[in-house]
């Protein structure tokens, strides 16, 4: 499923393509018709977590969330064709942005729209400036369940998925079956500081420009958790991870085989090293005898 660095890309890749340019012909295969959009011009594309909002001048708004398979495309007509089986095509003259897959994708009023933004079940997105470490703990001092399984909840932090879970714990050094009422304010504070510069890396761009400059380019081509490629598109010779589908490799930090076992329902993989990550309570993982790398390669200082 792509996770909020993922949908954070495609906005600034769709904002490139059609940003400011009138609807020359609308059509959905979803919820309702989208006819009202034609004369209609994009305003804005914002992202929030795995939510993509598409704002037009008159107040509408197309939202769409892609869940596992959904994705958006550009199609500039004349050099490639619009998929058969799409859910939503919005036309803007010589190209086409085109929705395919993606189980929510429907046209909402400003109001409806503000509704869902406003939603409890969004959480705080760390790629928002005004995401706040100290709410998120708060929160999460309150929940009784596993961190491993609370962290995939949207209301808490929205945008991280499964991959940047286990990535996220790790790099944390937090054991992911932990509860979250047993972890101390300080191993909370870790866990979120971790998620959100992990999901920042992830659409950092080149020298010094702002995340927000779509002008600029990536630093990265794809997600970023340890200097490699993103997990969730498959193998491929130069990808790297510190546990993430890496069930019985060695630890990049230790050497121990990296463990993987389920939770939550519906059950997801959770990846994990069990000395790095050990319980807080065993004598025979202790949290200081490994040197530990922070993110992307850094050495961070024991706790």
């Amino acid at each position: 499923m792509p996770e909020g660095d993922s949908i954070f890309r495609v906005a600034a890749r769709l904002r490139i393509a059609v940003l400011g340019r009138a609807v020359s012909g609308a059509e959905s295969r979803a919820t309702g018709s989208f006819a009202p959009l034609v004369g209609d011009t994009l305003t804005s594309i914002e992202t929030h977590g795995k939510n993509l909002f598409f704002v037009f001048a008159s107040g509408l708004v197309v939202h769409s969330h892609l869940r596992m398979h959904g994705s958006w495309r550009v199609v500039v007509h004349g050099e490639q064709r619009v998929p058969l089986q799409f859910r939503a095509l919005l036309t803007f003259g010589d190209r086409s942005i085109v929705c395919v897959g993606a189980p929510v994708v429907r046209l909402l009023s400003a109001r409806e729209a503000a509704r869902v933004r406003a939603s409890e079940a969004l959480g705080p997105d760390p790629l928002h400036d005004t995401f706040d470490v100290a709410t998120v703990v708060r929160v999460l001092q309150k929940r009784e369940g596993p961190i491993g399984d609370v962290l995939l909840d949207q209301r808490v932090i929205a945008g991280v998925g499964n991959v940047l879970k286990s990535e996220t714990l790790f790099v944390a050094r937090q054991d992911p079956f932990a509860s979250c009422a047993s972890c101390t304010e300080e191993a909370l504070v870790r866990v979120v500081e971790t998620a959100r510069d992990l999901l920042r890396a992830s659409v950092a761009k080149k020298g010094s420009a702002s995340i927000h400059d779509d002008a600029a380019p990536f630093r990265e081509k794809m997600r970023v958790t340890k200097g490699g490629f993103d997990p969730w598109l498959g193998p491929s010779p130069g990808q790297t991870s510190w546990v993430y589908r890496r069930a019985g490799e060695p630890c990049h930090s230790c050497k121990t085989p990296i463990g993987m076992r389920h939770q939550g329902n519906p059950p997801r993989s959770t990846y994990f090293c069990p000395v790095c990550q050990g319980s807080l309570d065993s004598p025979t993982h202790s949290r200081t005898s490994v040197p530990f790398p922070g993110v992307f390669g850094r050495r961070r200082r024991a706790i």
